[in-house]
């Protein structure tokens, strides 16, 4: 992992030193993505440095880096400069950006089902004893697996109102997945 930080580090800088407008570089996008991923290496570094001699947590990890080590998946993302050299890749890349609107409201459709189905699951089987939906999230969760026609089997309802409903939902959702 060092080396690889101080690769990119080091194209990074190259670049920098390389680009015809520094203006344009602070502007691009992509550079700031670059920037973005290689930073909290060395800011681990850094603050290990610095605090050498603190005390480590009972497990001997150091919790306060929890946060930079999430924010080291960047990395992952400047797989997405790679798109600007496939015309396949960027014929998707248009297609999500001229369908955003339709695409949001589908997503906000399908979280309003989701939320309103979870919470009626919850609600139908939540008196039966033998009900594994304990909360409206584990009906959601249900809702979610459920609508995607999934159907992990995971979560089911016990009552006869909850598997009506089940039916109900099954069948709503590839109507709703068929429209779009």
């Amino acid at each position: 992992m060092p080396a690889a930080s101080c690769s990119s580090l080091r194209t990074f800088l190259i670049r920098l030193v390389v680009w015809p407008g520094k203006l344009g570089f602070v502007k691009s996008v992509l550079n700031w993505l670059d920037f973005l991923a290689i930073l909290p290496f060395f800011i681990m570094i850094i603050t290990e440095y610095m605090i050498a001699g603190a005390d480590n947590d009972a497990d001997g990890s150091k919790g306060q880096f929890v946060a930079l080590k999430v924010l080291r998946l960047m990395r992952v993302i400047r797989l997405l400069k790679l798109a600007r050299h496939s015309d396949q890749l960027m014929i998707i890349v248009n297609v999500l950006k001229k369908s955003l609107n339709e695409l949001s409201i589908l997503v906000l459709l399908w979280m309003i089902g989701i939320v309103t189905f979870g919470s009626i699951i919850y609600y139908a089987d939540n008196n039966e004893e033998e009900s594994q939906l304990k909360s409206i999230m584990m009906g959601c969760w249900w809702a979610v697996v459920t609508m995607s026609t999934v159907g992990y089997g995971d979560i089911v309802p016990k009552t006869g109102a909850g598997k009506v409903l089940g039916s109900v939902v099954v069948f709503l959702s590839m109507i709703f997945l068929h429209c779009q």
